[in-house]
């Protein structure tokens, strides 16, 4: 039965890899979960199918596990609630809870201010865009990491900040159920950021969310145009 699920299979999930929100899956009965829960949900939602679309991706050539680049998601965690954002009151561009926006709710298309001391590449949510920050460990063919980092950032606002890696001993998988065959198998942990344009997430935003992201009773001013709204250019029809 193992064998045949390692032949049949392209990659293993552990069973707590991806769970729902425990806030929301601690509601008793008859408790409906509150709009700003349900955002948060989906937020990680968004990021946690980026993510799997990104090993569809690697593993879409292989046939089984054991050919797979990525063998095995043992875990994928994020902060709960709003604390999934990265953001500094440091920032000029990141607006904490309670404090109004000084740009009135409108997009800023000016480069957004870095702060390094939060991450290698110094974003924190702003009035561009909100950072979501999580952790991925899986168990890979060690010769295909670099094709894996690829796929994670390619065509996807994630980056990846910084990556642990350790090698697997693959007799004590194999006892229990993993069966990855002749590669060597490394163990990464990656501490990643994932981007989400303000443009496309504020319409969805209930109002607490909006207040604490954006500043209280604040409106945000949307700066891209429909299509059909927008003028053409000089010289072209």
């Amino acid at each position: 039965m193992r064998a045949d699920a390692a032949a049949k299979c392209r990659i293993y999930v552990d069973l707590e890899a991806l769970t729902p929100p425990k806030e929301i899956m601690s509601l008793g009965g008859g408790q409906s979960p509150s709009p700003s829960m349900i955002w948060y949900a989906q937020a990680a939602l968004w990021v946690q199918e980026d993510v799997c679309r990104a090993i569809a991706q690697v593993n879409q050539s292989s046939k089984s596990v054991e050919t797979s680049p990525i063998k095995r998601l043992l875990s994928f965690t994020m902060l709960p609630g709003g604390a999934m954002y990265v953001r500094s009151p440091a920032d000029p561009n990141s607006v904490p809870t309670g404090v109004t926006d000084p740009n009135g709710g409108s997009p800023n298309n000016n480069e957004p201010k870095v702060n390094y001391a939060l991450s290698p590449t110094g974003r924190s949510s702003n009035s561009m865009y909100d950072v979501i920050g999580f952790k991925l460990v899986l168990h890979v063919d060690q010769t295909r990491i670099p094709e894996i980092l690829k796929a994670l950032a390619k065509d996807r606002f994630i980056t990846v900040l910084g990556m642990d890696i350790t090698r697997v001993d693959t007799r004590p998988q194999k006892e229990k159920g993993f069966l990855y065959g002749p590669a060597p198998i490394a163990e990464i942990s990656l501490d990643c950021e994932a981007l989400q344009l303000r443009e496309w997430t504020v319409p969805w935003m209930p109002k607490t969310v909006k207040d604490s992201l954006i500043g209280p009773g604040v409106e945000y001013v949307f700066a891209l145009k429909k299509p059909e709204d927008a003028k053409p250019a000089q010289g072209h029809p």
